[in-house]
């Protein structure tokens, strides 16, 4: 599952999204997909069911996805923890990576988010 590490050994969980955390969807021929957003997209089918469920690599790797080892580039990001690397089928229908970050206006958004935080602190500071 998406998880990371601190330095103490605590482990805490970061589910992004709920395909993270093992949500399944079936299509009529029972194929398995990780979200509804991804349903009908070939590439991005993590098992079948048949008589049994039989996951494949990409169900693996979604359950494995590492918030602090995806390509390098949330290690470092101040907004790690507000978005766990966001949508894995944004990233990869970007990148065709179930290893990269879906970054898009998550930064935007939770930059803008802080600027009204601000103001309203500022605002409620100078009222008083």
């Amino acid at each position: 599952m998406c998880e990371i590490f601190n330095n103490s050994g605590l482990k805490i969980q970061m589910y992004p999204c709920l395909a993270c955390y093992g949500q399944l969807f079936y299509d009529g021929y029972g194929n398995i997909y990780p979200c509804a957003e991804s349903i009908g997209n070939d590439s991005f089918i993590i098992g079948n069911y048949d008589s049994d469920i039989n996951f494949n690599r990409n169900y693996k790797l979604l359950q494995k996805r590492n918030i602090l080892e995806l390509n390098g580039v949330c290690k470092e990001c101040s907004h790690l923890l507000f978005c766990g690397a966001g949508c894995p089928y944004k990233a990869f229908l970007d990148t065709g990576d179930l290893g990269s970050a879906d970054c898009g206006s998550y930064k935007e958004i939770i930059n803008y988010l802080k600027s009204i935080t601000r103001k309203e602190l500022l605002y409620h500071q100078v009222k008083k």
